[in-house]
């Protein structure tokens, strides 16, 4: 069996799993088209209230972009300094999703019952450079002062994350950030699965040189910015990091080819020397 043949196999597997029952209501045409006519409001008024306050984020660095492909982007993150707006594309259905993933704080309330000294939404502030943000919490267990990260997740990454035995890479970096800011040790990284409500807790040691690593290079991006100057293009304008990128449009547009960062790095490890003398 060819390729092909398995995958159009497969495809209609799949179709008879989801067909309807022999009882299944009727609608009749109007009916459909009132409920068609319905789902299509819905929708929109999902997209009409949707939050854009974060679209412009001139006031620093946030950790909470290093989760997307191009949030690591020099270029996009000096944009983002110079006030350019943000060009999110989402439809409903994420926007619903994301709704979803803020609702698993409740965590953060049940916590605050707890007697354990929770304090939620904390906020991140750092200048040299300038970072903000909010941690989801902190609180103290044992004699330990814990960072709180809390992620929802489906069932197939609170599955893989089970496999794997640990947080995603770049949930440690974010929460990493935070804890470096605060100064706190350890780090607990909480997945909820939305299918089954099951949560996973793991802990991590909070790593002092990898946060440096990410904060040295928003440092050399800031004393660029400071001089006016924009990064090169790292990525090429048709690669999948730029296709999924906010700011696309402004970048594919900007005839300002920018600056290499190197001199900046090398300010930075100066910089960096001087404050460890």
């Amino acid at each position: 069996m060819s390729l092909k043949d398995i995958i159009k196999k497969k495809d209609a597997q799949r179709i008879d799993r989801h067909m309807p029952a022999k009882d299944a209501p009727v609608l009749s045409e109007e009916e459909e088209n009132d409920l068609a006519a319905f789902i299509t409001a819905y929708d929109q008024a999902w997209l009409d209230t949707r939050d854009t306050s974060r679209n412009v984020e001139d006031d620093g660095f946030h950790a909470s972009s290093l989760g997307v492909t191009h949030g690591k982007c020099a270029r996009r993150n000096v944009y983002l300094l110079r006030g350019v707006e943000k060009q999110n594309r989402f439809d409903a259905r994420v926007l619903r999703i994301f709704a979803n993933g803020h609702g698993v704080h409740d965590n953060q309330n049940v916590m605050e019952k707890m007697g354990v000294g929770m304090v939620s939404e904390v906020p991140i502030t750092s200048e040299e450079p300038p970072v903000r943000g909010h941690a989801d919490g902190v609180l103290e267990w044992r004699g330990r002062k814990i960072l709180i990260e809390i992620k929802s997740c489906s069932d197939t990454v609170f599955v893989n994350r089970l496999q794997w035995k640990k947080p995603k890479d770049d949930h440690v970096e974010q929460a990493n950030i935070y804890a470096y800011i605060l100064g706190i040790d350890t780090i607990w990284v909480i997945y909820e699965n939305k299918n089954t409500q099951e949560t996973k807790f793991f802990e991590v040691k909070a790593d002092r040189e990898r946060a440096e690593k990410v904060l040295d290079k928003w440092w050399a991006q800031w004393l660029a910015h400071k001089d006016g100057e924009l990064p090169k293009r790292p990525y090429k304008i048709g690669s999948p990091t730029c296709g999924g990128c906010d700011l696309k449009d402004k970048c594919v547009s900007d005839a300002e080819i920018g600056v290499d960062l190197k001199p900046y790095k090398d300010k930075v490890k100066e910089l960096r020397a001087a404050q460890a003398e």
